[in-house]
């Protein structure tokens, strides 16, 4: 048993809480607010509550307003360590180029660096969501009034 589709991770997805409407078979349990460390508190029990195949991972923005890179880093290894242990496949959405986040930006794009997880034989996709929204010009389209959502 358990789900196609599991979602964890901070507001990025909890915004969307019906995942199940457009990915059947999923769940969604994600925390407004939720750090990378806030998800390894938690993923045990959601990992063996659902045995999902999938996992798609969206945490570090949360962080990073309170921690350097290495720390935020060494938080999202020890998530996907555990999903990778588990037998399923993670698809982490990258950060994004918030209009009201530019002082971190920096620190988003050396995040994102810091994963060279990508190239190593592991069931971890990385979606560079940073350079997606550039390529559209960021627009505040993209975002809720709060220009961070």
């Amino acid at each position: 048993g358990g789900v196609d589709t599991l979602f964890v991770g901070d507001s990025d997805i909890a915004l969307s809480r019906d995942t199940n409407t457009n990915f059947p078979g999923s769940i969604n349990v994600d925390v407004g607010g939720y750090t990378c460390d806030d998800v390894n508190s938690v993923i045990d029990a959601h990992l063996a509550t659902y045995k999902p195949k999938k996992v798609v991972i969206v945490c570090g923005e949360n962080d990073l307003w309170g921690q350097n890179v290495a720390r935020t880093f060494g938080d999202f290894k020890v998530v996907i360590d555990k999903i990778i242990a588990l037998g399923a496949s993670a698809l982490h959405l990258g950060t994004k180029p918030e209009p009201s986040t530019t002082l971190l930006w920096e620190k988003y794009q050396q995040y994102e660096r810091s994963q060279p997880m990508n190239q190593r034989a592991i069931p971890l996709t990385v979606i560079d969501v940073h350079a997606a929204f550039v390529d559209l010009g960021n627009p505040n389209a993209l975002y809720d009034s709060d220009r961070l959502h």
